[in-house]
């Protein structure tokens, strides 16, 4: 619960409220672009806090979780890619199945690779 009370919470707390002042003064319809990728940026930082709010809160149980932060990268950009494709219309059944499914494999291969080439030789 020290969590809750820190600055990065207070952070995601203010980021939320820009997020929701953000998206409900505009009309997507009527905005520039240039609007619309900063709000797609700003709700993939209140993502972003999201994610790392559960993982702190899970990594009380699960103390191996709580050390992985390519966990929080991998699960941000697969939101971003369907986030994005839905935005412009192309999201499909076959893209919520592939994207999670690549996600998984990219995870696991810098996983292993990470472990795998950072461990001396000698």
């Amino acid at each position: 619960m020290k969590y809750l009370r820190s600055r990065s919470a207070l952070a995601g707390v203010g980021l939320l409220i820009a997020d929701l002042v953000f998206f409900g003064i505009t009309d997507p319809k009527e905005i520039e672009p240039i609007f619309l990728i900063f709000g797609f940026g700003l709700l993939l930082v209140n993502v972003y806090y999201l994610l790392f709010a559960l993982q702190k809160a899970v990594g009380v149980y699960v103390p191996a979780i709580a050390k992985q932060r390519n966990l929080r990268f991998g699960v941000l950009s697969c939101l971003g890619v369907l986030l994005a494709l839905q935005s412009i219309g192309q999201l499909s059944g076959r893209d919520l199945v592939l994207v999670p499914l690549a996600t998984l494999v990219l995870l696991a291969y810098f996983s292993y690779s990470k472990s795998s080439f950072l461990k001396p030789t000698h």
